[in-house]
């Protein structure tokens, strides 16, 4: 809306506002030959009614034109002038047909009161969305991944994952000196054991893949590059929590959640070591990204537990992935550690699973009670 023009309405304007008009409209009823005025001794509530709203519609249509803002002019005047003709005749006692003249010019004026589009608003801002960090710190990397890795910290020195950390101290070597071998060369050889380096694509960082003898180099290269597209650590996992929790609130949106941990890992009458039943748990995870749509988004929380969101996903898809998942994992049979002979799963789950439809507000902190409360049901 523009503020009040200086100079104020001109003087065509002042010659069209509504009373101008009515005065007009009222000296020509005058003159029309009639009955002559049967007006009564008090004014009835419905003449009042009439005048009461001339009034608020011509103050309006004044405060407009001091304004200088956009208002319709024809259906004030249709409204106006339909409420004088409406009224007056009547009372003045002219003829009925005037009095149907002004019905028919209040109709008019309500309909293209109302057939006219109201001004649009000013736009509003839009909603800043908290974003997500654009980089990472190079630690919360490193912990979201389930192979060795190695980067380089700076004045911090170097930074290790818990899994490089298990490595240096089984053989003895110092976290520094594991970094430097493995950013000199492609591959690692390390008492009976060979690694393949793979080198972090803009990141100071070196991953460490044991090499098997069934498992190329491009192998290694694609599940490295397959784990930095698609897995993501705890704190990632909780800021996409709460904007799938708020996106799914605000548009009413359906979203599921599935909690996995290990009930079981390895064949049950095979002794392994922790590390041995955290490869077999990460080569899992790996396969499982497979299986996911591109817009599931899967969250490592822990070392061996793994939280996938299934936007625009029902309660009953969010059992059957469970499912499906349960039976990938008692399926699976890696070929390492010498277990191929080894009889039974080498892999069994336990599944939380969680449905938010956007109709009740719900927090972070159930969000997570509903799952583990699921979870002891083990769905």
């Amino acid at each position: 809306m523009k503020g009040p023009s200086a100079a104020g309405p001109g003087l065509s304007a002042w010659l069209t506002v509504p009373p101008v008009l009515s005065l007009v409209l009222l000296v020509a009823l005058i003159l029309v030959g009639g009955e002559g005025p049967k007006a009564p001794k008090e004014v009835p509530a419905l003449w009042m009614a009439f005048l009461l709203a001339y009034v608020f519609i011509a103050a309006g249509d004044l405060l407009a034109r001091l304004r200088e803002a956009s208002a319709s002019r024809l259906s004030a005047q249709l409204l106006c002038q339909g409420i004088v003709l409406t009224a007056l005749p009547s009372y003045l006692g002219r003829s009925s047909a005037w009095s149907w003249l002004g019905l028919a010019l209040l109709a008019a004026g309500l309909a293209t009161s109302l057939s006219r589009p109201g001004r649009s608003a000013p736009p509003r801002q839009k909603e800043t969305k908290p974003q997500g960090p654009k980089t990472y710190p190079l630690a919360m990397v490193l912990e979201a991944l389930p192979l060795p890795a190695l980067g380089d910290g700076g004045p911090e020195g170097v930074l290790t994952n818990e899994a490089a950390r298990e490595l240096a101290d089984s053989f003895g070597i110092d976290p520094d000196d594991l970094y430097r071998a493995a950013t000199a060369q492609d591959s690692l050889d390390l008492d009976r054991q060979s690694f393949d380096i793979l080198q972090g694509q803009g990141l100071p960082l070196a991953l460490l893949q044991e090499r098997k003898a069934e498992t190329g180099a491009s192998e290694c290269a694609d599940y490295f590059d397959q784990i930095m597209r698609r897995m993501a650590g705890k704190e990632r996992g909780l800021y996409r929590v709460q904007e799938e929790l708020a996106r799914a609130r605000r548009y009413r949106r359906w979203i599921s959640a599935v909690l996995i941990r290990p009930e079981q890992i390895g064949p049950i009458d095979v002794s392994l070591s922790e590390m041995q039943r955290q490869e077999i748990f990460d080569l899992f995870v790996a396969e499982v990204t497979h299986s996911l749509r591109d817009s599931d988004p899967i969250f490592r929380m822990a070392p061996q537990e793994l939280l996938v969101l299934l936007p625009e996903t029902p309660q009953a898809g969010a059992r059957k992935f469970s499912s499906r998942i349960k039976q990938q994992a008692l399926d699976f049979k890696p070929t390492l550690f010498g277990l191929e002979g080894a009889s039974g799963p080498f892999l069994v789950l336990k599944t939380g699973i969680l449905y938010y439809d956007g109709n009740m507000e719900l927090k972070t902190d159930a969000f997570f009670e509903q799952l583990e409360e699921s979870m002891k049901q083990n769905l």
